[in-house]
């Protein structure tokens, strides 16, 4: 339809540039107006075959996608740097003050002059921050990673963001579990790393049947 067909024109001026850059970089006119072709199919498949199109004009595989790496790569950033401030601090396992609605014990450490407890002990709270800054550098990685492989169309670095959202939960849910936290938020995140591996399972197939890399 009309819609399909503008984001399908969008996406093509956007990127014609950069097409008429990768063709030239074959060694025969054939096999840069093959790779031309596959590329024009890539686009309109990526919009036709994404579930998101039903409720989303713009949304297509390969929007979609790299949205996700964008995002994954700067709460990355900022997820390893918030990690990394917990773990300079001194962690101090105390009786939680009256000044805090919780009994019992509590891991102390201060942000920035302010002290601040946590209802945990400091070993849960070392240990789940270390994931999270592990977390962070994994996204950054990926998110690297993801964006060569769109920006290059070598679909077999899409691989890595594909596997990342399952080790993502994994690690989640340890977090959750030394915290004492309920399986709510991880219940969701599975749903939504469930979707990830999709997308990007999408974006290799579509990538690789069309353009052979």
């Amino acid at each position: 339809n009309s819609t399909i067909q503008l984001k399908i024109s969008v996406q093509k001026n956007f990127i014609y540039n950069f097409r008429l850059k990768m063709a030239a970089n074959y060694t025969t006119m054939d096999e840069g107006k093959a790779f031309a072709a596959g590329m024009d199919e890539y686009f309109e498949r990526s919009a036709k075959e994404c579930f998101m199109n039903q409720s989303c004009d713009f949304c297509t595989c390969r929007c979609t996608g790299l949205c996700l790496l964008v995002c994954w790569l700067i709460s990355g950033v900022i997820g390893a740097a918030m990690a990394a401030v917990i773990l300079t601090q001194e962690l101090v396992d105390v009786t939680c003050p009256d000044t805090t609605p919780w009994i019992g014990d509590c891991c102390s450490y201060k942000f920035g002059q302010t002290p601040a407890y946590l209802p945990v002990g400091c070993q849960a709270i070392e240990t789940t921050y270390t994931i999270t800054l592990v977390q962070g550098i994994l996204g950054v990685v990926v998110g690297v990673i993801g964006l060569v492989g769109f920006v290059q169309y070598i679909s077999i670095l899409l691989i890595v963001p594909m596997a990342y959202p399952v080790i993502s939960i994994i690690l989640t849910i340890v977090s959750l579990v030394l915290l004492g936290s309920t399986f709510y938020f991880g219940y969701f995140s599975i749903v939504l790393a469930a979707l990830a591996v999709f997308i990007f399972y999408q974006n290799r197939r579509i990538m690789k049947e069309t353009l052979k890399r």
